[in-house]
C-alpha cells in the first residue's frame, strides 16, 4: 500500500491540471472574439490584403440579394460639417463594381445614383447605396466611379460643377461573403478635407474615402433615410486621398488648416498655388504646360506646381503616358526644358 501523501500529491497534481485547462480554454475564446471585432481606422488596415489592384476591365451584373442565399448591402455616408457655409453638395456616383479573382469584376449598383452630401452629414445618415447578392468568396478590389459633383453657394448662384482629378477610384479591400450571410460595405466620403475653393472662385474636389468591411452581420436596419449596419465582424478599414494627379495614397490628405494650400485651374489642368504665390515666376504656367505638351511627353497636363528644383525656380508639369506618371520640369525664369522624369 502506497503512503498516504502519494495520493494527496496525485490529487492536487489532477487539480491543478484541470484548472490549466479551464484557463486557457477561456482565454482562447476571449482573445478569438477581441480580435475577430477589432476595427482599425486610418491608414491602418484590419486583417490581411493583398495590395496588387485588380486590372480594371468589363464588369457582369450582381443578382439580386437572396438569390443565391447570400446578401450584401452598400451604404455612402459623408462627413461634410465644415462646409455648412454652403447650400449645397450634391455627389452623382455612375457605378460600384467589386471583384474576386474567381467571377471577375461584378457591378453592384443598378444605375447612377445622387447623394445630397450636406443633408447627410447634417443627420449623420448612410445612405443605402445598393443592395445585391453576390457569389461566396473574398473579393478583393472595389472600383468607385463618379459622375460628377456640383456645388452649390448661398449667393443664390447656379451650382457649379468641380473639378476632380480621376472620375474611378481602384481601391484594394477584403470582403467576405458567406454562404447564408450578410455581408457589408460602408463607403465614408470626408467632404470636409476633399473640397476646395481656387483662388478663380471655382471648386476642385479630392477625394477622401474610407473602405470598411464587414460580414455576418446580424440586421441591416433602415429608419428615415438612414441604413445602419449592426453587428458582425470587421474585416477591413482603410482610408485613402486623391492628388491632384488623380493617384490615391493611404492616409493622404491635403492640408486645411491657415490656408496653406491653394489651387486654380488653368483650363482642366489643377494648379497648385505655393505659400509665396507665384509672382516670382516668369513664365505663365500656361506657357510652361505649353513647353511641356509641344515635347511630346503626354498629351494632356493634369497638374502644375511652382517649385525649387535643384536651386533653380521652375513649374512642374504632370501628366501621363502609356499609364505612367511623367514629370516635366520647366525653368521658370527662361522657359527652357530643364529635365523629364
Amino acid at each position: 500500500m502506497k503512503p498516504a501523501y502519494v495520493y494527496i500529491a496525485i490529487v492536487v497534481l489532477l487539480v491543478a491540471v484541470f484548472g490549466a485547462f479551464i484557463a486557457g480554454k477561456h482565454s482562447a475564446g476571449t482573445q478569438s472574439v477581441m480580435s475577430q471585432n477589432v476595427t482599425t481606422t486610418g491608414a491602418d488596415t484590419t486583417g490581411t490584403v493583398s495590395n496588387t489592384i485588380a486590372t480594371p476591365g468589363a464588369a457582369a451584373t450582381a443578382p439580386k440579394p437572396g438569390a443565391n442565399g447570400m446578401r450584401v448591402v452598400f451604404t455612402l455616408s459623408d462627413n461634410a460639417h465644415s462646409l455648412s457655409s454652403l447650400q449645397a453638395v450634391t455627389l452623382t456616383a455612375s457605378s460600384v463594381a467589386v471583384y474576386s479573382p474567381t467571377t471577375g469584376w461584378v457591378t453592384v449598383t443598378p444605375g447612377q445614383t445622387t447623394f445630397a452630401l450636406l443633408d447627410q452629414s447634417k443627420i449623420d445618415a448612410a445612405k443605402l447605396f445598393a443592395d445585391a447578392g453576390l457569389v461566396p468568396g473574398t473579393y478583393t478590389s472595389l472600383r468607385f466611379t463618379i459622375g460628377g459633383l456640383t456645388v452649390e453657394e448661398k449667393n443664390g448662384l447656379p451650382s457649379t460643377e468641380a473639378r476632380i482629378p480621376s472620375m474611378q477610384m481602384l481601391l484594394p479591400i477584403s470582403l467576405v461573403v458567406a454562404k447564408g450571410q450578410t455581408s457589408g460595405v460602408a463607403i465614408d466620403l470626408n467632404s470636409s478635407k476633399s473640397l476646395f475653393k481656387t483662388s478663380g472662385g471655382s471648386y476642385v474636389y479630392f477625394p477622401v474615402v474610407t473602405v470598411t468591411t464587414h460580414h455576418r452581420l446580424d440586421k441591416v436596419q433602415t429608419l428615415g433615410g438612414n441604413t445602419v449596419l449592426l453587428g458582425g465582424y470587421t474585416d477591413f478599414s482603410k482610408t485613402w486621398g486623391m492628388d491632384a494627379n488623380g493617384l490615391l495614397t493611404a492616409g493622404f490628405s491635403y492640408p486645411m488648416y491657415l490656408n496653406t494650400t491653394q489651387f486654380d485651374l488653368v483650363g482642366k489642368t489643377i494648379e497648385q498655388i505655393p505659400l509665396g504665390g507665384i509672382n516670382a515666376a516668369s513664365i505663365t504656367p500656361q506657357a510652361a504646360i505649353s513647353t511641356a505638351l509641344q515635347g511630346g511627353h503626354f498629351t494632356a497636363a493634369a497638374s502644375i506646381q511652382l517649385l525649387t528644383r535643384q536651386n533653380v525656380l521652375v513649374w512642374e508639369v504632370d501628366g501621363f503616358k502609356s499609364g505612367t506618371l511623367v514629370q516635366a520640369y520647366i525653368d521658370a525664369k527662361t522657359g527652357k526644358l530643364v529635365a523629364v522624369e
